[in-house]
């Protein structure tokens, strides 16, 4: 489950810089050759606006961490498959990552709760019942105190 938070947090940050890379570049392009009479200006300030919006909530670096956390979790699920871990020192080693991690983002968590759930139980899996537009915004609102009931089981 963890791993897979980092997965996506980390594909979702990096999506995002690369779309304000890409408006940065457009906009101050057409700033440049004014191709759009008139519009020069709104070109410039627009473009300035997102790479203000983009160094600001630093999204490549954020990307990176994630890509990190994703990491440790991986190889210590493969230390807990080759016996080289019991599942009581995963459990500290998770506890001890968890310090280094910010804030959560409680409806992608969930999320990811549901897919590991799937993965591991298929048809039986405990799963939460996540709202389609709680889903869509689950990368960008923390939403800690999000609460959703479980699925009633088949």
């Amino acid at each position: 489950m963890n791993a897979q938070y980092h997965a996506g947090r980390e594909a979702f940050l990096d999506t995002v810089h690369r779309w304000f890379m890409f408006t940065v570049i457009a906009l101050g392009a057409g700033a440049l050759v004014d191709v759009f009479h008139g519009l020069k200006e709104l070109f410039a300030a627009s473009a300035a606006i997102v790479a203000a919006l983009d160094l600001t909530f630093d999204l490549s670096n954020r990307a990176r961490g994630h890509a990190m956390h994703k990491r440790r979790y991986f190889e210590l699920l493969a230390e807990l498959n080759a016996n080289e871990k019991t599942p009581e020192q995963v459990n500290v080693c998770i506890n001890q990552y968890s310090a280094d991690e910010e804030p959560q983002y409680r409806v992608m968590l969930l999320a990811c709760w549901n897919a590991a759930q799937a993965t591991i139980f298929g048809d039986h899996a405990l799963q939460y019942d996540i709202s389609g537009l709680a889903n869509f915004f689950k990368n960008w609102f923390r939403r800690p105190a999000a609460d959703f009931k479980l699925k009633a089981q088949a």
